[in-house]
């Protein structure tokens, strides 16, 4: 069972420490509130913290037991406009949401082991909609796009996923009285403002955003300004630092202090989305499951990459053997409950029509060949009356008895799409226009390609570029420095 809400200081101090760094977002939200009645606490939390809707399938089905290990996304996220903008030249790319830091947490309470591994924000892959591009480029499309792309790409499953906003860590940072960092020499960055002396500094709020932000660091050695090769790596080993030193600082002084607490909580609740499963019992389910587990001991590390260039834009790329040894233990969860049908319709009377509404060549016959072995009776392949639909509509006539039901049905069997209704379907129960979301056109040719096969015609806009493997063909061959590896360094502070 989690920790009651009633416990006082020493529960809300040893609360933090089962946390975690990467989790310490969610341990400051319930710094201020552990010390009052949990009815009051998960009030707060309901009424303040913002949620995103989930397709349903999309995230994994949390496991069925507190001990079981789960997986947890979470994405930093600030307005990009007039900072540190990626060189791409395609302004439609660079404003707006930006996510900076995307970090995968695992969990696993019987072995008392915590991982937490970061993703560059520059790292290739080929992203939910089918195009290649760097990996944050998915978080304009919203959270569930980020998921998509994370679980297509590295093939590990996620339970929930938390965003923040990264101006938290400003108001976070001047809530406990700031941070201290080390550094070996003077540093800056004019991009993100970051401009401090050597040696130990204690940060404020706009000090230590800028200096979490910081992907163009620079340090003053020998008369001159050095800049740090390692770009968006480095910036990861001083994301993973600040944060586990946050941790500290908070628990240090949040937990003398319930006023300053409540602040913290405060501040963090504003400024945290979460997947809309995710319930206040979920953040102390996750504290009980890291109970053992000290703060200092969470394994931190990124995914091993290595740099190249896509045109004129810098990205980073890896190989799958490489990372998937590295992803591991997020694969050690348990498998998700088989998922079960919405209703007690059997395929066999669902007759219906199958659209191509996409464009891609043998659209139409995938879904129906697909849609066939399920059981369903297809009537028709045919094209639709335009291309382009970007979400695959299975649509029924509005007021049909049953007509609803039958949908949901296909929409449960296809794993894509949304039921809509229609006017009228004539001469069958469906239709059914498969659009972009869609996939198995490029599973095929994907296959095909790795065999030596042909791979088949694909739609002008390469709305259905293949995947990572196809990429990987032209640049693994390129010359790149070895996966960059974090390093701890003694500090003095």
């Amino acid at each position: 069972m989690p920790p009651t809400l009633d416990g006082g200081g020493a529960r809300s101090r040893t609360f933090f420490r089962r946390l975690g760094v990467a989790l310490v977002v969610t341990s400051v939200m319930t710094a201020g509130l552990v010390l009052s009645a949990r009815s009051y606490a998960e009030r707060k939390f309901n009424e303040t913290v913002a949620t995103v809707p989930f397709t349903p399938g999309v995230l994994t089905p949390k496991p069925v037991a507190d001990s079981d290990p789960s997986n947890l996304l979470i994405v930093g996220s600030d307005s990009r406009e007039g900072l540190d903008a990626p060189d791409v030249g395609n302004e439609d790319l660079v404003s707006g949401q930006r996510s900076d830091v995307i970090m995968l947490v695992h969990t696993d309470p019987e072995r008392d082991t915590a991982y937490v591994v970061s993703i560059p924000r520059d790292t290739w892959v080929t992203l939910d909609n089918g195009r290649n591009g760097r990996i944050n480029e998915a978080f304009a499309r919203g959270g569930e796009a980020v998921v998509k792309t994370v679980q297509e790409t590295f093939d590990i499953p996620i339970h929930h996923y938390l965003e923040v906003d990264f101006t938290a860590v400003s108001a976070i940072t001047d809530a406990v009285g700031g941070v201290t960092v080390f550094v070996f020499n003077p540093a800056r960055d004019s991009l993100s403002g970051l401009n401090i002396d050597g040696g130990c500094q204690v940060l404020g709020g706009e000090q230590g955003l800028a200096w979490v932000r910081s992907r163009h660091f620079q340090s003053y050695v020998d008369g001159r300004w050095v800049t740090d090769p390692t770009g968006d790596l480095g910036r990861i080993n001083r994301q993973q630092d600040f944060l586990r030193r946050l941790a500290r600082t908070v628990l240090e002084r949040v937990g003398s202090n319930p006023f300053q607490g409540s602040a913290v909580a405060d501040t963090i609740l504003r400024s945290l989305t979460v997947d809309d499963g995710f319930r206040f019992q979920d953040a102390f389910d996750l504290a009980e499951s890291l109970r053992a587990i000290n703060t200092d001991e969470v394994v931190m590390t990124q995914i091993p990459t290595r740099s190249g260039r896509v045109g004129e834009a810098s990205v980073l790329f890896f190989d799958d053997d490489a990372v998937a040894e590295t992803l591991a233990p997020f694969n050690d969860v348990p498998a998700p409950p088989a998922p079960t049908p919405p209703n007690n319709l059997a395929p066999g009377e669902v007759r219906l029509i199958v659209f191509n509404g996409d464009g891609t060549a043998g659209l139409a016959g995938a879904g129906g060949d697909l849609l066939t072995a399920k059981g369903f009776v297809v009537v028709d392949l045919t094209d639709a009356d335009e291309f382009g639909l970007d979400e695959t509509e299975i649509r029924y006539a509005e007021g049909r008895d049953g007509a609803e039901e039958k949908a949901e049905l296909v929409a449960f069997h296809l794993g894509v799409g949304r039921v809509v209704p229609v006017l009228e379907v004539a001469g069958v129960d469906l239709e059914v226009v498969l659009g972009k979301d869609f996939r198995p056109i490029a599973e095929e040719a994907d296959a095909a390609a790795a065999g030596g096969g042909a791979v088949g015609a694909v739609g002008a806009d390469d709305s259905f570029t293949l995947t990572t493997r196809l990429a990987s063909a032209n640049r693994l061959d390129q010359a790149a420095p070895e996966p960059t590896v974090p390093t701890p360094l003694p500090l003095p502070c």
